[in-house]
């Protein structure tokens, strides 16, 4: 890319102009003769400067690796290289970057990593939210610039990077010229954690899966031993147990099923550390769910409340986890007053029967609201816990303390409320894996319906 040049006068042309023509000037007025010369070495090295050979243009190439999408956690490479053609006093380049993507910690300045990954990068985040941090980055006494930038990729979201300001010095440091080259746009994918533990429900689809259901068949999961009819495969006989009754029995076995999985987000709060908020847990274990039930071949779909309401049809395949990626990254704290209308969302976005995970620091009643009202429906219902904050009471007040503890009472009823109307509910940090939390689930099939 040729960027033209447009040169001006710099601070320093201005003080030699400013030195020669005080020193000479006062040297004519007073008759000073060795007052006047002292000042002409200033004007001699301005008028130097001037006539010196400047560029007219320079080539300027700037990209990303990876140039569209990345991971939290993930590097990268800022590749800039820029040349003038002829030498030049000083070649620099600045890149303002915004909170999403910073320059790699080193051991010196290191915080914590991002939860959630297994590969990310220890970040700090920026004290003043306002406060834009630049690179710079430059060479001397040369005509061409050949850098590469690492970064890390800090938090989710879509991220501006650049414009690049460039800045080309020549004549002794008295003319400059700058120019601001456009970098692109990287959209950063919440990090998914690892994930193993399997949710089941007890009414599965009709279509071939990982999961054991209750109706035999073909599957590889071990159900039980019947007696032989005709039509049962030899090759599942149970030869011991044949043998001690008399009588012919075979293996049964269950049939394996693929289930429908909805991940919903609740974006009517959001709370806590920078990076690590309720929404940043949220969106960081729906990645995980939907990474791991689609390696099994299920349909994972996305429903998300609060402020403008979104969502996805469930489907199966890679591809599918990226259309849930590109969803979360427009999932944002939008200022509401509406009750979330699950009745607009189509049947195909919320198939019958399906599992539904709602991600929810519960501290909207609308949310709880929803989760009742997906039960109702016959959905069976998991609400993630994400608060990983408390009310911090004010130091001195003496009311602080007990009004923590019925803050904490009325958390603990909201979760018995849940409970008795068959949603099931757990508490995650988003520190500890989610395993933790949903394995006591997935001992028991989830009802599709509420006794």
């Amino acid at each position: 890319m040729n960027q033209p040049l447009s040169w001006q006068l710099t601070a320093h042309a201005r003080r030699l102009a400013t030195t020669g023509v005080v020193l000479v000037g006062s040297g004519v007025v007073l008759g000073r003769s060795l007052l006047a010369a002292a000042g002409m070495p200033f004007l001699v090295l301005l008028a130097y400067g001037l006539t010196a050979r400047r560029p007219d243009a320079v080539d300027v190439a700037i990209s990303l690796e990876p140039d569209e999408r990345t991971v939290e956690g993930e590097r990268i490479e800022l590749h800039i290289a820029a040349d003038t053609g002829v030498p030049v006093d000083l070649l620099a380049v600045h890149l303002p970057l915004s909170s999403g993507l910073r320059e790699p910690a080193t051991d010196q300045d290191e915080g914590p990593p991002i939860t959630g990954s297994d590969h990310a990068t220890a970040w700090r985040p920026p004290r003043d939210r306002r406060a834009v941090p630049v690179i710079r980055r430059g060479v001397a006494g040369a005509g061409g610039l050949d850098e590469v930038v690492e970064l890390a990729a800090g938090r989710w979201g879509r991220w501006t990077v650049g414009p690049a300001g460039l800045a080309v010095r020549t004549g002794g440091g008295t003319l400059q010229a700058r120019v601001h080259v456009p970098v692109g746009e990287i959209a950063v994918y919440p990090a998914a954690g690892a994930h193993s533990a399997v949710l089941n429900i007890g009414r599965l689809p009709n279509r071939v899966g990982d999961h054991a259901s209750r109706a035999l068949g073909e599957g590889i999961e071990f159900a039980g031993i019947a007696e032989h009819v005709a039509g049962l495969s030899q090759r599942r006989v149970n030869w011991p147990v044949s043998t001690r009754r008399g009588q012919l029995h075979v293996n049964r076995f269950a049939t394996e099923r693929a289930l429908d999985l909805v991940l919903a987000l609740d974006a009517f709060s959001d709370v806590g550390e920078y990076g690590r908020s309720s929404l940043d847990v949220s969106l960081r274990g729906a990645v995980g769910l939907a990474q791991s039930y689609l390696r099994r071949q299920d349909r994972v779909g996305l429903v998300a409340i609060g402020g403008i309401l979104r969502w996805l049809a469930p489907d199966v395949g890679q591809r599918q986890l990226y259309r849930i990626a590109e969803q979360l990254l427009w999932v944002r704290l939008d200022t509401s007053f509406v009750g979330p209308d699950l009745e607009r969302v189509p049947r195909t976005a919320l198939p019958p029967g399906a599992l539904v995970v709602l991600f929810s620091p519960l501290l909207d009643r609308r949310a709880a609201e929803a989760a009742r009202e997906l039960r109702e429906r016959g959905h069976p219902v998991v609400v993630i816990d994400v608060l990983t904050v408390e009310p911090q009471p004010a130091r001195g007040n003496r009311l602080g303390g007990p009004a923590l503890r019925l803050w904490r009472l009325d958390r603990m009823a909201l979760h018995r409320e849940l409970s008795a109307a068959g949603v099931a509910c757990v508490r995650w940090d988003g520190v500890t894996p989610l395993d933790a939390v949903l394995t006591p689930l997935a001992r028991v099939p989830l009802a599709a319906r509420s006794s």
